[in-house]
């Protein structure tokens, strides 16, 4: 038998490695940055404002780098992010956080947003990496292939193996009809913003799924905002979580998520 406190052990040492989904301002740069001890790695343009403008989160991010191609420069700042890994700026940084949080000065990874990410690296692969058709003419398919090869190498390497916690952020968009005809479950439209297949392959990764939705209401004759979580597959959305989560956490950050996950361990409903 497996003993109880080695589990509990285990348990309390839980990593959250999450993707978490949702349209423009529904708090997924809010939720990634209520994480202790941040490095954020950026590819949205000004998404850092989020978390400078309020002080719970400015305290919880200890260092940020900015990998946003130069559009007055952007084959050479293409080539610097995302080329050979030997010279990748984006992976050097990666690796010097893996080994600080090896000293426990970073506790969670944040890759905020692979809408943005993942773009750039096919803005890469048109640039540098354009295949042909026998006849000449580009081989879309195969670049799309190429994508997806790269970023699960890359997310498998350096963002899903970080020793600690791991929040992925992404945008959404209804699926598109082809895509969905070939759905086992047709009720899922919305999904992750992200180019190609990997947008399904990720969410099979990550341990967690969260697809994040505001609320705004008057209360007491004054507006307040809530940011909710959806952790199942409901609402068109195809959540998942791994943590023993209820379908919908109100008021979603991360030290709501660790208490659901230790009242689930404690069996407290």
């Amino acid at each position: 038998m497996v003993d109880k406190d080695k589990i509990g052990e285990i348990m309390a040492k839980r990593k959250i490695i999450s993707l978490v989904v949702g349209g423009p301002g529904e708090g997924k740069t809010h939720f990634a940055c209520s994480h202790p001890k941040c490095v954020v790695v950026v590819t949205e343009p000004n998404t850092e404002e989020t978390w400078l403008n309020k002080e719970e989160l400015r305290k919880n991010v200890i260092d940020w780098r900015s990998f946003i191609p130069d559009k007055d420069n952007l084959e050479v700042s293409l080539k610097s992010i995302y080329g050979n890994p030997a010279d990748s700026t984006l992976i050097k940084y990666l690796n010097e956080v893996r080994e600080r949080a090896k000293k426990g000065e970073v506790e969670t990874l944040v890759l905020d947003n692979a809408t943005y990410f993942v773009k750039n690296k096919w803005d890469y692969i048109e640039h540098f990496e354009v295949q042909k058709t026998k006849m000449g003419e580009t081989n879309t398919m195969a670049m799309y292939g190429a994508l997806r090869n790269w970023n699960y190498e890359f997310f498998r390497n350096y963002i899903l193996t970080f020793p600690g916690n791991v929040c992925i952020t992404a945008h959404q968009i209804v699926e598109h009809e082809e895509a969905m005809e070939k759905k086992v479950d047709k009720s899922l439209e919305i999904v992750p913003d992200i180019m190609g297949s990997f947008r399904n392959d990720i969410m099979g990764l990550v341990s967690n799924v969260f697809f994040l939705i505001k609320e705004v209401k008057k209360e007491n004759g004054v507006w307040v905002k809530k940011y909710n979580a959806i952790t199942e597959k409901i609402m068109q959305r195809g959540g998942k979580n791994r943590c023993n989560l209820p379908p919908i956490v109100e008021n979603v950050n991360y030290a709501r998520i660790r208490l659901e996950m230790d009242n689930a361990m404690k069996g407290v409903k």
